[in-house]
């Protein structure tokens, strides 16, 4: 046990051979302690001979596609689909090894992977979005008898298209009346 539990099974090794190795152990008084704890054989020579099947799994593991779904296809599709973005990362390792370029993160390739396959450029997609333009209401108080139409003011596009409209919201930086509505969102026409 290091992080977690693991159970191994073996027939051709002993449980224990006497071999230790140093952890660092934190004790009640939150002090860290080197000790030595003993390791099971089959754990060595497992973490000794462990090929890349194991290391793709690992590495599936990460950034996987893989969701809950009803249909079996999906899912055996989204596990190719991972398989697949692994061999492609670890291939990008290699031929970075090979080149002597630095190679990218798993994120990071990933990341252009996907902006590659749909012709997306990462730079045309903002980073953050303006959000000082927000649609906040008018009104300060409440202290008039009709709060229906209480502070509602003229909609300033739909008075540069000659119709008259009010509304009770306003923009929050450019203090402007403006309509956020579904059939009429003055609100996105006038800051687009």
């Amino acid at each position: 046990m290091d992080t977690r539990e693991v159970s191994m099974c073996s027939t051709i090794h002993p449980a224990y051979a006497g071999g230790t190795v140093r952890r660092k152990v934190k004790s009640r008084d939150g002090k860290y302690s080197v000790v030595e704890v003993p390791y099971p054989v089959p754990v060595l020579e497992y973490n000794k001979y462990m090929g890349g099947v194991d290391r793709s799994d690992q590495l599936m593991q990460y950034y996987s596609a893989c969701r809950r779904v009803s249909r079996s296809y999906r899912t055996l599709f989204l596990h190719f689909f991972d398989i697949a973005n692994t061999n492609a990362y670890i291939m990008h390792l290699e031929l970075a090894k090979i080149s002597q370029q630095k190679s990218l993160t798993h994120k990071a390739f990933l990341s252009q992977l996907v902006g590659e396959l749909f012709g997306v450029e990462k730079t045309g997609v903002p980073v953050k979005r303006q959000t000082s333009h927000l649609p906040v209401g008018c009104a300060k108080d409440f202290t008039s008898s009709n709060r229906a139409t209480a502070r509602h003011r003229r909609c300033q596009h739909c008075s540069a298209k000659g119709v008259r409209n009010t509304t009770p919201w306003k923009c929050q930086a450019c203090d402007v009346p403006l309509c956020p509505l579904l059939d009429r969102n003055c609100f996105v026409a006038w800051h687009a």
